[in-house]
Formats: structure tokens, C-alpha cells, sequence
């Protein structure tokens, strides 16, 4: 009975895992540079899950969105910011995509 339930926990805890997204981007439908980092994952990273974020919407996606500032201790409100593997990433330039790569290597 311990085996089975052992198995049982070991494919639910991977099960989540592999769910979980790679990306959270937070982002505004107004934002150019939103856009641009959008393209970025759907064009070269097609196999990195994100999780998009509209932070214009108000309400507990902009409530994530500061607390997730806070953490990164982050005192502008900008967008996009890309929190992979725990860090924070704010904006998107020429230099981002491989910002983006190194970091989820």
C-alpha cells in the first residue's frame, strides 16, 4: 500500500510539474514591447510554456503583478516583466532573447 501510494504521489508531483509554465510574462494589450516579448516566445521558443499576465485588467492579476515587483525588488511599474526560474526580467530590447535563453538554461 506505501508503494502504491508512493507511485501515485511521484506522478501527481510530476504531473504539476511538467504544467507549471517555464514564464510567467506580466503584460499590458498596449504595450509595444509586450508584444515584441510575446512574438520572441512564440516565434524562437515555441516549446517554453508562458503564462501571460494582463496586469491592465486590474484586480488579482494586478495584485500579482505588484507583489511579484516587490519580490524582485522592482520600483518601476513597467511591463513586460518576465520572471523565469525565479528572476525577475523587466522590459524587452535587442539584447532580451538571449537574456531569456541564458536564463532558461
Amino acid at each position: 500500500m506505501k508503494k502504491y501510494l508512493l507511485i501515485v504521489c511521484s506522478v501527481f508531483l510530476f504531473a504539476c510539474k511538467a504544467n507549471a509554465a517555464d514564464v510567467t510574462l506580466f503584460y499590458m494589450p498596449t504595450c509595444p514591447h509586450c508584444h515584441h516579448a510575446m512574438g520572441f516566445f512564440e516565434k524562437e521558443m515555441k516549446t517554453t510554456t508562458v503564462e501571460k499576465v494582463d496586469v491592465s485588467k486590474g484586480g488579482k492579476n494586478a495584485e500579482r503583478f505588484f507583489a511579484q515587483l516587490k519580490k524582485c525588488n522592482i520600483t518601476s511599474q513597467g511591463v513586460p516583466l518576465m520572471v523565469i526560474k525565479g528572476k525577475c526580467l523587466q522590459g524587452f530590447g535587442s539584447e532580451s532573447g538571449d537574456k531569456i535563453k541564458n536564463m532558461l538554461k
